[in-house]
């Protein structure tokens, strides 16, 4: 049997970049006996067992007062996967018992609290980070940037594997259906995802564009519209369901993913920035160094220049296009080849 450490993928949940990766990893070992362990520490005060498939069990446990039932489902699994230093927190005791885990880092969250201002919690997850790390059978990266930001911080790290996420299985969208004024933002309203800024860029941009935001709390981002003044004519704001983003990038020109200078974005693969290369959006950044991205050559406008309206023509946006398309592909070779080890190794 497989164990699983994370929450579980829902309808409800689907549009979060952690449980995005949670679903695909749990998709690779769909036909595996398998649970998946939810673990709370202050909920779940009544354990909870839910057999969703012949093949796949949920288990809502606490920390504390089912703590044998944990050891007892360790015990019983040939391998224990762990979602992130947010979810290994709850089972640390694992990691001293011999257990064979697999941690997939997701991010470096000690950096991601210490940017929130939240410096207890950094601290925190700095220690269960550094356990991990020392106790860890195996680590999975998003990126070659984070695996080597670890072993920067740390001297030496187990064996890893870097495997991001790569769901865009459907082709891109044709020159035909592209709307070249069409620019697009794809995403949640967290603070680093710099909706201000974006929204900012909407308001000062010079061209002739039009403007479309998928994201989970519309009313977030109407309310920033609303405030800076901005009219509803050529600007959308949706809420849609995950199957529907692929259709709408397909349509967009370029698209907005802002981030500013920080190891949280220097080592991340953002979902949506993959998503818009593979679909032939062209990415308006602030910071360029984000993840694998600037060292495998990928093409991008700043947002400087487009609200300056300096583009490129359509014929070379075109070939942006065709080359971040190759910039993807090249990035799924890679992650096939570390998976496919992963796979062969550990499950």
């Amino acid at each position: 049997m497989l164990l699983f450490v994370a929450d579980e993928p829902t309808p409800e949940n689907e549009k979060e970049g952690m449980m995005q990766r949670i679903k695909w990893v749990d998709n690779l070992v769909a036909g595996r006996p398998r649970t998946i362990l939810s673990i709370l520490v202050r909920g779940n005060l009544r354990r909870r067992t839910i057999q969703r498939t012949n093949t796949l069990t949920v288990e809502c446990v606490n920390a504390l007062l089912h703590f044998p039932r944990i050891l007892s489902l360790a015990r019983k699994s040939n391998l224990i996967y762990v979602h992130t230093c947010a979810h290994a927190f709850r089972v640390l005791p694992l990691y001293f018992l011999g257990f064979r885990i697999v941690t997939d880092m997701h991010g470096v969250v000690p950096e991601e609290h210490e940017m929130k201002g939240e410096n207890k919690l950094a601290r925190f997850f700095s220690f269960v980070e550094r356990i991990v790390v020392r106790r860890s059978s195996a680590l999975v990266f998003v990126t070659n940037a984070m695996r080597e930001h670890f072993a920067r911080k740390y001297g030496s790290i187990p064996r890893s594997f870097v495997v991001p996420i790569l769901s865009c299985d459907e082709p891109a969208g044709s020159a035909q259906e592209r709307n070249q004024h069409l620019v697009i933002y794809s995403g949640g309203t967290h603070r680093w995802q710099l909706l201000d800024e974006t929204v900012d860029a909407v308001k000062n941009a010079n061209g002739n564009h039009q403007y479309l935001f998928l994201t989970s709390h519309p009313q977030v981002i109407e309310t920033m519209l609303r405030d800076r003044g901005i009219s509803n004519k050529d600007v959308e704001v949706r809420s849609v369901a995950r199957a529907e983003v692929p259709a709408r990038l397909k349509q967009a020109s370029l698209g907005f993913v802002l981030r500013d200078k920080s190891v949280v974005n220097e080592v991340a693969c953002p979902t949506k920035l993959v998503e818009y290369m593979a679909y032939g959006v062209i990415p308006i950044v602030k910071l360029r160094e984000i993840g694998d991205f600037l060292g495998m050559g990928y093409k991008f406008i700043d947002v400087a220049d487009f609200e300056k309206g300096n583009l490129p023509c359509d014929e070379e946006l075109e070939a942006m296009r065709s080359h971040n398309r190759a910039v993807v592909q090249q990035l799924a070779a890679g992650a096939d080849r570390e998976l496919h080890e992963l796979m062969a190794n550990f499950f």
